[in-house]
């Protein structure tokens, strides 16, 4: 899936599939995900805007 250069704000992501997702460029202010959101091989985090400081840590991107 491509979400690249996407405004996702205050998209709510709980257990959603995430695997495989493109985030390049895209805005993540206020986004919601759980526990059983999948992150799996996600793209273009580098890029994005706006990551939530818990969501790098979850991700071990700090």
């Amino acid at each position: 899936m491509f979400v690249t250069n996407t405004d996702l704000r205050y998209v709510d992501f709980a257990g959603a599939d995430l695997s495989n997702t493109n985030f390049c460029g895209a805005n993540l202010t206020d986004i919601y995900w759980d526990k059983n959101t999948k992150w799996e091989n996600i793209l273009g985090l580098e890029t994005a805007i706006n990551i939530p400081e818990t969501l790098k840590q979850q991700l071990g991107l700090e």
